[in-house]
């Protein structure tokens, strides 16, 4: 099962990130821009960012998956490849401009390290199978007729009011 869906035990790539973090949406679009004009990012977070990474140069280092802790955000970086600019971001009473510097593929787990959840995926997808088959199988043998007539005879109603009567009179109240 493991060689055969190589492809679902792959390791989440990590990648290299700097920020520049602006009080005001101008700056964080000046930033961007100068970024996708080949701006050098660590010069541009020493000279204009505000936050704690200033003096490392925006340099946020390798991250993985969630890193960042904003979903749409961590996805956005993780379909990026190197030179994407992404932002200015509002956070707060800032705005944020990330810039990608590198993408580095981990590869595939070890079978070792992921023996158990391969063992629980194979099981799964067997469990699904005959399921599946099954389902299948009830459905070729069964044989479901329509009485027309009958339908048409039903009528279903309720409102609220019914619930709360069916609810009172039901045993134990």
């Amino acid at each position: 099962y493991y060689q055969d869906h190589r492809s679902e035990f792959q390791i989440p790539p990590r990648i290299r990130v700097t920020r520049i973090t602006t009080t005001d949406e101008a700056s964080g679009t000046r930033m961007a821009s100068l970024l996708g004009q080949g701006t050098d990012p660590a010069w541009l977070a020493r000279q204009h960012s505000v936050d704690d990474r200033r003096e490392t140069g925006g340099d946020l280092g390798w991250i993985k998956p969630g890193g960042l802790g904003f979903p749409e955000l961590d996805r956005a970086l993780y379909d990026a490849e190197p030179g994407t600019v992404l932002g200015p971001i509002s956070v707060g009473p800032n705005f944020v401009v990330f810039y990608v510097s590198a993408r580095e593929e981990q590869g595939i787990y070890p079978y070792e390290q992921i023996s158990g959840n391969v063992r629980q995926s194979a099981f799964s997808a067997k469990l699904f199978q005959k399921i599946h088959e099954t389902l299948y199988t009830l459905r070729e043998q069964s044989e479901i007729v329509v009485y027309e007539d009958v339908l048409e005879g039903l009528s279903i109603s309720a409102s609220q009011e019914d619930k709360v009567h069916s609810d009172l009179s039901s045993p134990g109240h």
